[in-house]
């Protein structure tokens, strides 16, 4: 019976098996991993079999489908619409564009950078790692200062997304520069699956006049595109984006350049009286033109015409409407920037906020593409592992902004004294860590502790008879303190100065009294400002010289013989020629290259950072105040207005030496002088002089004496007023005596001359004293 069952079961299951397809052996053994469907897939509209692919199982997972034989096509960007010479042209041709990238290349180099430990690495801020990296990234290719490199690789990242670095090496196989390279000559290589080949295969080519000139692997050259594709092989631009817009914005400037400089239609018409003949007409055409033209006097002044006489000014169709700000905008929105620059006004609150927001959302990306390129720089040059680039981004908020958030969130507790060092770039101090709270300055080592008792302080006899007051009965009188000194010294001792005695933190009780405005810092200031300028003036003397001289055609032997004239003289009319020689003048003062005043701006700028800071501490000791972060902020902010206010200063000393040159520039064109005789002058000349040098070593080196002055009084907290003082030299009624006249005003209104401290004007001696609290 067992066997009968078993029999049947057999033929059941044989009727319930389908058979096997035919093809299956020829496809296992062809590696192709696709299994016949079963015929129930091909019922009536069923999705029936896949086509079997064609390709081998090597070609799978292929990145792109990238045309047959793109290796052998040179021309980079081969294949795209636009190739690279064409983005260039409209970054370069279209204003707003241009505009947009170097204010984002502007942005991007003032923020500072450091090299750090990455988190929890361990790594300590003077480590010998650090100062290797940070000093070869301030001149990466050994010829352009970090700013100058990173400008021209935003450059090719807003333009054709193709930054690439070449990494040079010296003999010894170690990093020697990171030069960069016009990504427009790279071209690409791929692989069999559309990928860039690894070592030892070529990565890129590089093309010059049309021809393949080197190869270069993946490790030879860094090409980082910040918006590469899955279906293209080459990255999409900022500028490629709004390829159309700056298509339509050129021709319609184009348009806008013909309606100045094309077609026959005049800038107006005049109906004259109907009964006028044509030679009537033409008369009085020539008389009107021949009493205007060229005459600006004779423009100013009425004129009286015939009756009938109707003016019709075709030309009076807006060069400007709202494709002008729609296409702004575009152009804006494509870098994250806002457009209030260029339309309308809007409301100030709602400017500020999409100000901030287009800074947010376009320099973020950028600082996160900078610091992958850099990390990537120091892990595959350098080996570091546990180091990192790092963008100081509290610079890129306002100083005393930055300063305030740093004292809130220590005073809270968020971060510590030492933390905020840190992320300054700073070294910790030797003062312990506290936090502020609403008992005064509580040391962070100490909380949690139990308060120690503090010893009864002894009562000296005073050596009064018995009607004298001993020192119980005078501290508990009404309105005094009985707290003990030691403890007040406990709370202040962190922010003791060496060479002077610990003090608690409190309000001044003293008669304040001027700060010596010739103390021997100050004193040393002014001798390094004038000797710098002096240098300046003295170098620029002799360069201009040669400059003017060779643009004014001035000989070596030529005297003041008028007779002698220089080559080049005028010899038209005497208005004319005046005329002509005022625009010469003009043109070759504009182009004198002043190198030498340049080049003080960063010297300039360390003096006055250090008489700021010293200025700050002058006016902490005046006031008796003693806070090591608060000190520590007002030197921050004397190296930020120090940088800006140099910046400032060199220029306004540039534009006023032009200017004070155009005497004795004029006088040499109009009689002719030598080159010599042209280069003594001008070593004479009050704009080069050491009595000008020592003009401005007197007056900014008191600016920054002042200013330190007044951030210190800001960020005391204990100061609430403050008093004009006139200075000793002081001999004229001007703006000044309205300043002192003015008495006691809050500390951060402006004084009547529109000043917030002295100085009012160069050479200005005022003071300020400061009114606290207490007074």
């Amino acid at each position: 019976m067992a066997k009968d069952s078993d029999t049947g079961l057999i033929k059941r299951a044989q009727t319930l098996r389908s058979p096997v397809d035919p093809r299956f052996a020829d496809l296992t053994a062809g590696g192709y991993r696709t299994i016949p469907a079963a015929p129930e897939a091909e019922m009536w509209f069923g999705p029936h079999e896949p086509i079997s692919p064609m390709a081998p199982p090597e070609a799978a997972a292929r990145a792109w489908d990238y045309p047959v034989a793109y290796n052998l096509t040179i021309q980079p960007r081969a294949g795209e619409l636009v190739p690279f010479e064409m983005l260039r042209f409209f970054a370069e041709a279209e204003p707003i564009t241009r505009s947009c990238i170097e204010t984002r290349k502007d942005q991007m180099v003032k923020l500072k950078w450091s090299i750090r430990g990455k988190e929890g690495s361990n790594v300590q801020v003077d480590d010998k790692r650090i100062a290797e990296i940070e000093n070869f990234l301030r001149y990466p290719d050994r010829s352009h200062s970090w700013q100058a490199w990173l400008r021209m690789l935003l450059e090719d990242l807003f333009v054709i997304d193709a930054p690439c670095i070449y990494p040079r090496q010296a003999l010894n196989g170690q990093l020697y520069a990171l030069e960069p390279v016009d990504g427009a000559t790279i071209k690409l290589v791929i692989d069999a699956n559309g990928r860039t080949p690894v070592p030892p295969d070529s990565a890129y080519q590089q093309v010059l006049h049309g021809i393949p000139a080197t190869d270069y692997t993946a490790e030879e050259l860094i090409y980082f595109p910040r918006n590469p594709r899955t279906h293209k092989l080459y990255g999409y631009s900022p500028v490629e984006q709004i390829l159309m817009v700056l298509n339509i914005a050129l021709r319609r400037q184009l348009f806008q350049l013909h309606f100045y400089t094309e077609g026959n239609v005049p800038e107006g018409f005049a109906e004259v009286p109907a009964d006028w003949s044509p030679e009537q007409i033409a008369q009085f055409q020539g008389w009107w033109d021949a009493i205007l033209s060229g005459q600006l006097a004779e423009r100013r002044r009425m004129r009286f015409i015939p009756a009938g006489t109707k003016p019709v000014f075709p030309k009076l169709e807006g060069l400007k409407d709202d494709f002008d700000e729609w296409y702004v905008r575009i152009v804006c929105y494509a870098f994250s920037l806002p457009p209030t620059a260029f339309v309308r006004q809007m409301n100030r609150a709602v400017a500020q906020s999409t100000q901030q927001a287009a800074l947010e959302e376009g320099l973020q990306p950028l600082m996160s593409w900078t610091k992958d390129e850099m990390d990537y720089i120091i892990w595959r040059f350098w080996g570091y592992h546990d180091l990192e680039f790092l963008w100081m981004e509290e610079e890129s908020v306002a100083p005393d902004v930055q300063a305030k958030i740093n004292a809130s969130d220590m005073d809270s507790g968020i971060r510590t004294r030492t933390e905020i060092r840190q992320s300054l770039g700073l070294d910790p101090d030797k003062f312990p860590d506290f936090i502020i709270t609403a008992q005064g300055p509580v040391l962070l080592a100490d909380i949690g502790k139990e308060p120690e008792p503090q010893p009864e302080p002894e009562k000296p006899d005073t050596g009064g008879g018995p009607d004298t007051p001993g020192p119980a009965e005078v501290n508990s009188s009404p309105g005094s303190s009985a707290e003990p000194p030691a403890q007040k010294l406990a709370v202040g001792a962190a922010f003791s100065r060496p060479g002077r005695e610990t003090r608690p933190l409190q309000k001044a009780k003293k008669k304040i009294e001027r700060i010596d405005r010739e103390r021997p810092e100050v004193v040393a200031a002014r001798a390094q400002v004038q000797e710098l300028f002096e240098k300046a003036f003295k170098k620029d003397a002799k360069a201009a010289a040669k400059q003017l001289a060779k643009g004014l055609g001035l000989g070596k032997n030529v005297g003041a013989d008028p007779r002698v004239r220089p080559q080049g003289a005028h010899t038209g009319a005497p208005l004319q020629k005046a005329a002509d020689d005022e625009a010469k003048i003009d043109k070759l003062l504009a182009r004198l290259d002043l190198a030498g005043i340049a080049a003080t701006r960063e010297q300039a700028a360390a003096i006055l950072a250090k008489a700021m800071q010293n200025g700050g501490y002058a006016a902490f000791v005046q006031i008796d105040f003693e806070d090591a972060a608060i000190t520590s902020q007002v030197n921050e902010l004397a190296v930020a207005w120090a940088a800006d206010h140099a910046a400032e200063l060199v220029t306004k000393i540039d534009e006023a030496t032009r200017e004070f040159l155009r005497a004795d520039v004029t006088q040499a064109m109009q009689e002719g002088w030598s080159t010599g005789k042209l280069a003594d002058q001008l070593a004479d000349n009050y704009g080069f002089s050491g009595k000008r040098a020592g003009l401005i070593a007197r007056t900014e080196v008191a600016n920054a004496d002042q200013e330190g002055n007044f951030q210190a009084y800001k960020a005391s907290g204990v100061v609430k007023g403050k008093i004009w003082l006139l200075g000793s030299e002081h001999k004229k009624d001007d703006e000044c005596d309205e300043n002192a006249d003015a008495g006691e005003i809050p500390l951060e209104e402006e004084f009547p001359s529109g000043h917030l401290r002295p100085t009012a004007h160069p050479e200005c001696d005022c003071d300020m004293i400061p009114v606290t609290e207490e007074e």
